[in-house]
């Protein structure tokens, strides 16, 4: 995949200076970001709401 936000915050990730809690925070950008872009193809459906 190349998206340049997933590409630097990997970099961060990799970095062997980067504290436990930043790591913690990256992974968890990264797994949002990951799955955005992994549902993004998926196909949708419109959707009402019940109340009018």
């Amino acid at each position: 995949m190349e998206h340049p936000l997933i590409a630097h915050k990997l970099t961060q990730l990799r970095r062997t200076e980067t504290p436990s809690h930043q790591f913690r925070d990256l992974t968890k950008e990264l797994v949002m970001l990951l799955a955005y872009e992994a549902s993004e193809s998926l196909p949708t459906q419109g959707w009402r709401s019940r109340r009018r």
